[in-house]
């Protein structure tokens, strides 16, 4: 884990049984990088919803997939406002 070093956003839901939350949370405690983003899901958290360990099919999966789609948005909006050798750089 250490040796994560690209952007990463993480899911979890605080109701997942399948899945221990807290490998998440150590993902994003441990990873080098230093654009991470735990995004949690369940009552009065990040997402608000019930879901459990199928974020991507549960009802509910549109606001988990419209969160990922915001994220990497953000961060394709920040490279393309660099100037074009900076963004290249950093790609790298």
């Amino acid at each position: 884990l250490e040796k994560m070093s690209v952007p990463f956003v993480t899911f979890h839901s605080i109701n997942d049984t399948f899945t221990d939350p807290g490998g998440s949370a150590a993902l994003l405690k441990m990873a080098a990088c230093s654009d991470k983003t735990y995004c949690k899901i369940g009552p009065g958290l990040d997402i608000d919803a019930n879901m459990f360990h199928g974020l991507t099919t549960e009802p509910g999966c549109e606001m988990i997939l419209k969160k990922a789609v915001q994220w990497m948005d953000a961060r394709v909006q920040s490279a393309h406002h660099r100037a074009p050798a900076e963004a290249w750089n950093s790609a790298a």
